[in-house]
């Protein structure tokens, strides 16, 4: 679990760079993430929805390092993979309540990884204010998918992730904190949970780790695809049997 503070002054309110959530609703709107298949066409789903500056760093586009959209930005100078470096294009959506759901819990925003024109990667994120939602997640990807495939929970960090049978599912959460500051009134304090859920095509997934694994045998240096779509199992800075066993030239 990472901690973060973000403050807000005067009369409005900042929270883990959003404010606001809507976390359980009875009716169903948006896109049913439980249901992905991986042939969704997010540039026909999100249309005129898509925050194209979410996945784009100026600089970057200036100085031809990458393009609108690419993934990961700065390919060119950034080589996890070399010349291939490009992996594929990431569309992120504008934040909105009720873009998605999973179940019972709504998400803001969602994005989506493409590779080759085909969608390999689903990422939803939405900020909390209570500290079971998360919890509920967990219970509710636990009865589905059963017991986790990978966890690493620690004072500082808490993810899981379920294998299911063509894809990976991963959540995580991030706590952070809002200050509201109002004339003539106390300062209000509240804490704020940021939860991302990540479907991963398992193919692609697998696929992405067979490089990391083939480049690492080549240069004995372990890079790892960078960006939001990362998935932990496969980096060694958050899997620590996989960090022992490259320390101790066992990988």
């Amino acid at each position: 679990m990472k901690n973060l503070i973000a403050i807000a002054l005067v009369t409005f309110m900042i929270s883990c760079g959003q404010k606001g959530e809507k976390e359980v609703s009875v009716e169903k709107h948006g896109l049913n993430l439980a249901q992905i298949n991986f042939e969704e066409d997010p540039q026909i789903l999100l249309k005129g929805n898509i925050d194209s500056s979410k996945n784009a760093t100026a600089s970057f586009i200036e100085e031809g390092l990458s393009d609108p959209f690419d993934y990961p930005t700065g390919h060119k100078v950034n080589k996890w993979n070399g010349d291939q470096s490009l992996y594929g294009k990431a569309y992120y959506s504008k934040v909105s309540d009720s873009i998605a759901y999973y179940q019972d819990l709504y998400f803001r925003q969602i994005a989506f990884l493409t590779r080759h024109s085909k969608t390999v990667a689903v990422l939803a994120t939405v900020e909390v204010t209570s500290d079971t939602v998360y919890q509920h997640l967990i219970d509710v990807l636990h009865k589905e998918y059963g017991a986790s495939s990978f966890n690493r929970p620690t004072t500082t960090d808490e993810f899981y992730e379920w294998t299911g049978k063509d894809r990976y599912v991963q959540i995580d959460y991030s706590k952070g904190g809002s200050i509201t500051i109002m004339p003539d009134r106390p300062m209000e304090a509240e804490t704020v949970y940021t939860i991302e859920l990540l479907i991963f095509n398992k193919d692609a997934a697998d696929e992405i780790k067979k490089i990391q694994d083939d480049n690492y045998r080549k240069t004995k240096e372990y890079t790892i695809l960078y960006g939001d779509f990362e998935i932990y199992k496969q980096n060694p800075a958050r899997n620590v049997v996989m960090m022992s066993d490259i320390l101790y030239d066992k990988y």
